[in-house]
């Protein structure tokens, strides 16, 4: 990668960074990151990518490896996070001395101690991403808008993302449990969730994949998990 390149990444990092430091939530829209670069630049994003050989933002920030992206079901819209505020463990940054941050993906298992280890190292809890998404609630049975197929991870967060807000009725306060989800999923697609899953999130399983995405919110509660929308 050339240095303007990556001189451009580090742009985009830096506006990312500076737009949700006094935010709670770590994500925000590739639109406004694309305004934020068009002010202080004075020229769109857009054309600054061809003269690197890219089209498209969304591509240049997933082949950078630093930022988290979220798609949504309405086109062309989606979400940036960085990288390592999202994902335990991740700390690639093309800024340094950057916070280090620690998720606690399974509280019932994790001693007190353990915690104080982390922030006594200077670890950081990871921030909770908050969508702004879907505020609007009604009383009309709420049509799912399902990708026609899966065949990225993408597509089978957006999926399970819908049929939470469906069998929830998109309301907030109402609750689906995680044994919920396979027979709407099996419906639509005709396959298991689980060899879905398996096949597209090798190495995570369904409470783990659940936890990476922003809009919903897992409880544990007795043998079961119970899934809220996360929205404010």
């Amino acid at each position: 990668m050339d240095n303007r390149l990556q001189q451009l990444i580090k742009q985009l990092e830096n506006l990312v960074v500076k737009e949700t430091e006094d935010s709670d939530s770590p994500w925000i829209k590739g639109s406004r990151l694309e305004q934020l670069f068009n002010q202080k630049n004075g020229s769109t994003i857009e054309n600054v990518l061809q003269t690197h050989g890219y089209y498209d933002l969304k591509t240049l920030l997933r082949k950078s490896h630093i930022f988290a992206i979220y798609e949504s079901p309405i086109p062309k819209e989606f979400y940036i996070a960085l990288l390592r505020k999202t994902v335990s463990g991740s700390q690639k940054s093309s800024i340094g001395n950057q916070p280090m941050f620690y998720t606690v993906k399974r509280p019932w298992k994790v001693e007190q101690s353990m915690i104080k280890e982390l922030q006594d190292d200077g670890y950081l809890p990871t921030p909770n991403p908050i969508h702004k998404l879907y505020l609007t609630q009604t009383n009309l049975p709420y049509t799912p808008k399902y990708p026609a197929k899966i065949i990225s991870q993408d597509d089978l967060k957006c999926t399970l993302v819908e049929i939470v807000k469906t069998l929830s009725g998109k309301k907030i306060e109402n609750y689906v449990t995680i044994d919920e989800l396979n027979n709407p999923f099996y419906k639509n697609y005709g396959q298991n969730l689980r060899d879905v899953r398996r096949k597209i999130f090798p190495d995570l399983n369904l409470v783990d994949l659940l936890q990476t995405i922003p809009e919903i919110k897992l409880e544990k509660i007795q043998d079961t998990w119970r899934i809220t929308l996360n929205i404010s």
